[in-house]
């Protein structure tokens, strides 16, 4: 139980960031979309996309990030982010792609 709760608080702190910023930057620079567009399709503060597309987080946060970038799982949830609207659609998405990764890593 200790160790899920462990997995869980390290999923939420770090892999979601990580996953959030992948796709944050991809919308941006693949589909052009701007800030408040990006923030209203993650279901986060516009705020949050311009700290994260600034670069402006932790060095462990930075790490994870390249992580998640170089493993390409992203990719095809950025594709299906980017064709709807729905955000709780892109939010299933990236809660797999949380547990998907914390797994595999």
């Amino acid at each position: 139980m200790i160790q899920m709760e462990m997995e869980c608080n390290s999923i939420t702190r770090l892999v979601l960031p990580a996953i959030r910023i992948n796709i944050a930057e991809q919308l941006e620079h693949r589909y052009g979309m701007r800030q408040r567009e990006i923030a209203a399709r993650l279901g986060i503060a516009q705020v949050a996309v311009s700290k994260y597309l600034s670069g402006n987080y932790s060095k462990a946060l930075k790490e994870l990030t390249e992580k998640v970038r170089k493993s390409g799982i992203v990719d095809g949830a950025v594709i299906k982010a980017a064709g709807t609207e729905d955000e709780k659609e892109v939010n299933a998405l990236i809660s797999d792609l949380c547990y998907r990764f914390a797994a595999h890593d």
